[in-house]
Parts: C-alpha cells; structure tokens; sequence
C-alpha cells in the first residue's frame, strides 16, 4: 500500500470514528471536521496509481461520507467511481498469470450497487442520476464476447431497481432520507424505474441473441 493509501483510510477511520463519538449526532463543528476528511479523501485518491484502489477507495469514502451525512462528498467519489471503470485495466496478475479482471468489476459492481440503493437522488440531479450514469458506463464498457459478466451485472442492476421501486426499503443509513422516504412509491418514480428495466431487459436480451448466434449455447445458463 502507497502511503497516500493509508492515509486515506486512515482519514476515512477516524471520520467514522468521529460520528461514533457524537454517536451520529453531529454538532457544526463536527459536521465541518468530518466534510473536511471527505474532501481530503476525495483531491488525495487520483494520486494513486493503482486504478483498482482507486476504485476501492473512491467507494470505500463515499459510503463514509454518506454515513456521515456528507451527501455531496459522498455524490462527488461515486461520480469518480463511475468515471474511472472504463481505465479498468482488462488482465490482473494472479499467481504470475494474467486473468480477466471481469470477475473482480462484477464483485465490485455488486458492493456498488448495495450502496446505491440508501443513496438519495439530488433535486439538481434527476431520478436515480447515478444509476443511470452506472448504465450508461456498462453500455459503453468493452466486455469480454464470450462472458457472462455483462448480463450478470445487469441482472444485478434488475435487483437494484425492483428493490428501489418498494415502499420500504430493506435497509437504511440513519439519518440519510432515501428514495423511498423522497418518493414514497411515486407513479412517476416507478415510470422511471421501469424505463430503465425495459433498457437492461433488452441488453440482455441482445447478448444472448449474440451468443445463440457465435454458438456459445452453453454460456446462456447464467
């Protein structure tokens, strides 16, 4: 680990270690002080040259950033997350071997995803905004032919979305208003959410026809 690593996470441990002393009860000065290690995190990450912890800790301080109820910090490293998978070098070193490193985006994508759902859309933002820039990001994204990355990711973004679309979600970040607390299960929410499951239905639909077509049968079994 670089040393602008372990400075980070050690500025992102002692943020959370901070709400755990005002026990989620920021005071301004706390409030401040907490903002102040978000933003540290977020200018101290392009640093790294690591693209993979990049990726960790752009998601790693959002999450505290969220936990802290830091929600612009918190936008601006999902935002940088989303910005940097396209640079996702295609092989990773494993046991002096390079492999696919699809496996690793799909289990990051999925942490992803979990995060996203307690995340509150912002009013100058649009509905569900960082979903649809996570689509707009797979849509553009060079996958492997043959693999079944893509549709497993977008299976995972279905989850995503019908979770979204339920009047209560299944859990929560305390003191953080989700969507499901900003719309209330609002008809033009769920017009919204369906509009996008209609688009990843089709992608998926797409990448089998690909595979009935390149006879690769046996990769339709997910």
């Amino acid at each position: 680990l670089t040393c602008v690593c372990i400075v980070n996470q050690n500025v992102n441990r002692l943020s959370v270690e901070t709400r755990r002393i005002v026990k989620g009860h920021h005071t301004r000065k706390t409030a401040a002080f907490v903002r102040a290690c978000a933003a540290y995190c977020y200018i101290t990450i392009p640093s790294i040259t690591s693209v993979f912890t990049r990726l960790e800790l752009y998601l790693l301080s959002g999450q505290v950033a969220l936990l802290n109820q830091c929600l612009g910090q918190a936008d601006a490293c999902f935002k940088a997350a989303l910005s940097l998978i396209p640079e996702l070098p295609k092989t990773v070193e494993c046991d002096g071997k390079p492999r696919s490193s699809e496996s690793y985006l799909v289990s990051y994508l999925c942490h992803f995803l979990s995060t996203l759902l307690v995340v509150p859309d912002s009013p100058e933002q649009g509905v569900l905004y960082l979903t649809r820039g996570l689509l707009n990001v797979l849509q553009h994204y060079t996958w492997e032919p043959t693999s079944n990355a893509k549709p497993v990711v977008y299976l995972h973004v279905l989850d995503l979305l019908s979770t979204a679309a339920q009047e209560t979600y299944p859990y929560h970040i305390e003191k953080v208003d989700s969507n499901d607390s900003l719309y209330g299960s609002d008809p033009k929410f769920i017009m919204e959410i369906n509009k996008m499951c209609s688009i990843i239905v089709a992608e998926i639909l797409d990448h089998l026809q690909y595979l009935g077509k390149s006879e690769q049968l046996p990769k339709q079994v997910f």
